[in-house]
């Protein structure tokens, strides 16, 4: 069993995920998208901007309990009123048009969804410190191992410009996004694992129905074990 002690903020895992994954023409694919960080205000009690919960004094208590399974939270909350929103927009352009509830929650169902910082932030739209960004390395890698997805599609330039981690398998041009960026590979000690950015949904301006094409492309690259 994979052990993921360094992950605070657990992901989101449909029901669905682990036997059937995402049906793409016939082919069930496992994917891992990966958000950049999540938010809670007010639970910073003014230390730097982040969560100050610690793990000796908390572990165990309702409050620890509920900021772990933030995540969890914000897509069932999502799911229950599919109206508007970043979840919402993501899941539209991903399969190709305007998803009804059924659609949506089938979607969520077969995905993996997962912040890579893993303290969360007091407000929408800050940026990471330095310090913040180092606490998704490890955690990353343990999920990889986890979940062993076959595809991670990253949400955001700046998490994956400057900020995933530095240890990749190797680069891949030969597929590239419609910014010319290429694919990397991260091995999780059962294999390479292909990944694949977007701009975060949080900005429509960047967001494009022109994605959906290049998502079907992926998907159709994507080696199944």
């Amino acid at each position: 069993m994979e052990i993921m002690d360094d992950v605070f903020l657990r992901p989101w895992v449909g029901e669905k995920y682990k036997v059937n994954g995402f049906n793409f023409n016939g082919k069930h694919i496992h994917i891992l998208v990966l958000g950049e960080s999540t938010y809670c205000g007010g639970c910073n009690d003014g230390k730097d901007n982040e969560c100050w919960f610690d793990k000796e004094s908390m572990e165990g208590e309702a409050e620890w309990e509920e900021c772990r399974n933030k995540i969890l939270i914000d897509v069932k909350k999502f799911l229950l009123n599919p109206r508007s929103g970043l979840y919402r927009r993501f899941t539209d352009i991903f399969v190709g048009h305007k998803c009804t509830p059924e659609e949506t929650q089938m979607f969520w169902d077969s995905i993996v969804f997962y912040e890579y910082v893993q303290v969360a932030l007091e407000g929408p739209s800050m940026a990471p410190k330095q310090h913040q960004w180092k606490t998704g390395e490890k955690p990353f890698f343990q999920v990889l191992a986890k979940y062993n997805p076959d595809v991670i599609i990253a949400w955001g330039k700046r998490l994956w410009d400057n900020n995933m981690p530095s240890k990749i398998s190797f680069s891949d041009n030969s597929f590239l996004n419609r910014w010319n960026g290429g694919l990397r590979y991260y091995n999780n000690g059962k294999r390479d694992i292909p990944a694949y950015f977007c701009y975060h949904p949080s900005r429509p301006q960047n967001f494009s129905e022109e994605d959906t094409d290049y998502f079907k492309r992926l998907l159709e690259k994507v080696y199944v074990l």
